[in-house]
Order: C-alpha cells, then structure tokens, then sequence
C-alpha cells in the first residue's frame, strides 16, 4: 500500500511506501506531479485534524500531514490529455472546512475510486 498526499511546501504530492528494510513505518520514496493511483481510499487522522483547527483557531500556524490518499498501485504519468480535464470530476480537501474529502462540483463526501489522476496540485477522478 502506498500513500498520497499534497506536500504544501514542496509543490508536488509525495509518495509514502513501508520499505521492509527499514520496519513497519512508512517513509517518503518519491514525489510527482502526475501520476495515476489506482484501487484508491481516503484516510484522515480526524484527532490531527481537530488539533490543527485549534491551533489555528489560536492564530498558530498548523500543518501537519493527516490526511492522504491510499492505493495499492500508481504510475508516473508521461504525459496526460489536459482536453480530458474539464469532464473529469475533481477531488479536494479542505481540513478547516470539514473532515473528508469531497467532490468539488457538489460537495458530496468521496471515500474511494478504481482510478484517480493526481496532476498539478489537483485530483480527479478516472472511473
């Protein structure tokens, strides 16, 4: 299983994976701008995310990755039909507004999909 998620000072999304040599924690193996996942699920440390909105509620300053997209798979994308983007439906997450991840045209709660395209700081969704 790998993890996905946005990091906010890097600009790209970063890639966790378990490597067996080093125990059972995850650790960064790469980073992308564009790729596919597939078999993906969202997970939200929902105690991490109450923490930051106090923290923030407090005029501190708080990020902290608790949130990631999880799939069993991905591959780098080389290229990608940019003309196929306004019908694919985005994915967005937005931690001090609510607690999941939800489509960005309706705001209905997403929780998992065969295939989602990770490009340019977005997400949508491929089947």
């Amino acid at each position: 299983m790998y993890l996905f998620y946005r990091n906010l000072n890097g600009g790209n999304f970063s890639i966790k994976a378990k490597v067996p040599e080093r125990g059972s924690a995850y650790y960064k193996i790469d980073s992308a701008s564009a790729f596919i996942v597939y078999d993906a699920k969202t997970k939200v440390s929902e105690a991490t995310r109450v923490t930051m909105c106090k923290g923030k509620a407090a005029g501190k300053l708080c990020r902290q990755v608790h949130a990631y997209i999880t799939g069993s798979a991905y591959k780098k994308a080389r290229t990608v039909r940019t003309s196929l983007i306004p019908q694919l439906r985005r994915i967005t997450y937005r931690p001090y507004e609510r607690p999941d991840f939800f489509y960005a045209d309706n705001g209905e709660t997403f929780t998992s999909a065969n295939k989602l395209l990770f490009l340019n700081n977005q997400v949508y969704e491929l089947e």
